[in-house]
């Protein structure tokens, strides 16, 4: 697990994304969602293939948290617009990071 840090979980920029979507074909959020989806895949391998003695599995699982819903935020700006309390915002937020976790799940199976 010692092998990521928290700049393995830091988000494709825009450009990239462009870059790599118009070569595959799919789109942007499609390429984000790619990207997830193998850094998800790797941190889990890591996980079961070594303890958890000083709690670096949280750390991860944090970091990826972070990541997605980075994402989301910036997806969905223009719904969060019209939410005023940071709670609130946070709640929406995090109701879309465990539909998307669970997305995540099945696929990865």
């Amino acid at each position: 697990v010692n092998d990521l840090d928290s700049s393995f979980f830091s988000t494709l920029g825009e450009s990239q994304a462009l870059e790599l979507s118009a070569k595959a074909k799919i789109t942007p959020r499609q390429i984000h969602i790619v990207d997830e989806l193998m850094k998800l895949g790797i941190a889990r391998g890591l996980c079961r293939s070594s303890p958890d003695e000083d709690g670096r599995k949280s750390e991860l699982e944090k970091n990826f948290r972070l990541m997605v819903k980075r994402r989301l935020n910036k997806e969905h700006r223009e719904e969060m617009s019209g939410i005023s309390s940071k709670q609130e915002k946070q709640a929406f937020l995090a109701s879309l990071f465990d539909e998307e976790l669970k997305l995540y799940e099945r696929i990865l199976g």
